[in-house]
């Protein structure tokens, strides 16, 4: 299985060195079927290509790195704590951009 690196210059590069679920992976699902995971080294990644058609979808995407936690409510926000205990909200999702396109800052649980 491939998956895709998003960055300034994506890369495609094989799942298995990229994605180490070695450990207790995190995985959030959300109302209208996306799923995110977060693996063991802190990695944020999104299911692509998710129908009714194809429910395995077709490649993880690297989303962000050191990501700790994330969780999705019932109107399409993506909320994440990052960064030492920063919480952050996912901008930009929408049904034709599912991965959004930024985070926004919240509050750091660090005072």
């Amino acid at each position: 299985m491939r998956g895709v690196r998003i960055g300034s210059q994506p890369e495609i590069v094989d799942q298995e060195d990229v994605i180490d679920t070695d450990c207790q992976a995190n995985v959030e699902t959300t109302v209208d079927g996306q799923v995110w995971m977060i693996d063991c080294q802190d990695n944020l990644y999104f299911r692509y290509g998710i129908t009714e058609q194809l429910l395995v979808g077709e490649r993880w995407v690297f989303v962000d790195s050191n990501v700790q936690w994330v969780a999705a409510n019932g109107q399409g926000e993506l909320w994440a704590v990052k960064n030492d205990d920063e919480l952050y909200v996912r901008t930009g999702i929408t049904v034709n951009n599912p991965l959004g396109h930024s985070w926004k800052y919240v509050f750091s649980y660090i005072s």
